[in-house]
């Protein structure tokens, strides 16, 4: 140990805690220190070293936090062998979204990564982007100085802007994005998975034909077609739609021309439109979650029966679920299953393995347990209001404490 301390030399440019740790760090992944070596004491690595004590304990704080280290009460420092445990996180997004009611889904995911992370005994810090777009193609600066002070290991992005993708992928020794950019380190829905079901499943229900409200962008996004081609998320509902032997046509797809910030207004508006044609289809899915809720409340203004008038798959976010008045396929997204996969793509990329895209699928449920349910509800609405406690008599009476808790 001796001789492993004393081959150091020291430069002016640079402080003294940051080349010890780095001294270290090099020795831990090259196998020169084995795993589980105990280290000296800080006072005797101050004395080999020729330096304070603070400055010792500050190098080993920052390997300690990265996971070579570890400091055990009444034991010492122990080197783990390499940086695979994950002990500190960064979250980015690249809005600030919690006064925006329409950010329901990040909402859950931030406190889904948050709450994972904590039961993994991971230290967090998060950040919010609020920085003008055109300044965002540079690295966000206190994420960046965490990064290079070795407070975090790893960066978690579940929101990010087309900017961002120029720094963020090679910002950490591991990153994770929620993104469909054509990235190794990403985590996506399967958005074509999604379209084939859906349709599948009111085909089941007799639909001969189809329609779509999504917020997507017409030209934003795309996915892979026939023979490896790729093409805008529109064009595949269409292909799909063939493939099932449906009717769709262009007024039937309801697509906006840029982001749209107000969504539930957006599904609201275009259901109106849709239904206000002399024709109209015997189907329709509505995406995300948010357009879905104001297609409903439009569906209800406009006093269209489902299944009879309309067969109707919408989305729903299983931590922000909303209530639907009707008997609809549900396309499920789950929360959990986005920040396990995230936090799963940053652990292989810190053990060194090779990573690739995780597409998680979305879970269906067909109109007849949604009708069931909404069956569950009627059933207990009724009970209660025909209750023996609560005689015609009794009901305009306030309910009792007990009952109110």
């Amino acid at each position: 140990m001796d001789q492993f301390n004393k081959s150091i030399c020291f430069r002016r440019s640079e402080p003294v805690y940051r080349q010890i740790g780095d001294h270290f760090r090099q020795a831990i992944l090259s196998g020169q220190l084995a795993c589980g070596t105990k280290l000296p004491a800080v006072q005797e690595l101050s004395h080999q070293f020729q330096t304070s004590v603070f400055t010792i304990q500050t190098a080993l704080a920052g390997l300690v936090v990265e996971g070579l280290l570890d400091r055990k009460p009444r034991v010492g420092t122990i080197v783990r062998g390499s940086s695979s445990r994950l002990t500190s996180v960064g979250i980015y997004f690249s809005r600030n979204f919690w006064d925006d009611a329409e950010m329901g889904f990040y909402h859950a995911l931030c406190g889904a990564l948050q709450a994972d992370l904590n039961e993994q005994n991971v230290r967090t810090q998060l950040w919010f982007d609020t920085r003008p777009e055109s300044e965002m193609t540079s690295p966000f600066p206190p994420l960046l100085q965490a990064v290079q002070k070795r407070e975090i290991q790893a960066v978690i992005a579940p929101l990010v802007s087309q900017p961002d993708l120029i720094w963020l992928p090679a910002i950490a020794p591991a990153t994770a994005l929620l993104t469909d950019a054509d990235l190794p380190n990403r985590v996506n829905f399967n958005l074509l998975q999604m379209l084939r079901e859906s349709l599948k499943q009111l085909q089941v229900q007799g639909c001969r034909s189809v329609g779509i409200i999504c917020t997507i962008e017409s030209t934003s996004k795309t996915i892979e077609g026939q023979g490896g081609c790729c093409m805008s998320f529109y064009d595949k509902f269409v292909e799909v739609a063939k493939e099932l032997g449906l009717e769709t046509r262009d007024a039937w797809i309801r697509s906006p021309e840029e982001y749209s910030w107000h969504k539930e207004s957006y599904g609201y508006e275009e259901f109106l439109k849709l239904w206000d044609q002399d024709e109209h289809p015997e189907g329709l899915l509505v995406y995300p979650d948010i357009a879905a809720r104001g297609a409903l409340t439009a569906l209800v203004a406009r006093g269209v029966s489902v299944p009879k008038d309309l067969k109707l798959a919408v989305h729903i976010n299983d931590r922000k679920p909303y209530p639907c008045p009707v008997p609809v396929t549900q396309v499920i997204s789950r929360v959990e299953a986005v920040s396990e996969a995230l936090i799963s793509m940053v652990r292989m990329q810190l053990s060194g393995q090779k990573v690739c895209p995780i597409i998680l699928p979305f879970t269906m449920r067909d109109h007849k347990s949604s009708l069931s349910g909404l069956k569950r509800a009627r059933s207990v609405g009724q009970s209660l209001s025909d209750s023996p406690d609560r005689s015609k008599g009794d009901r305009n009476k306030p309910l009792k404490r007990s009952m109110v808790r």
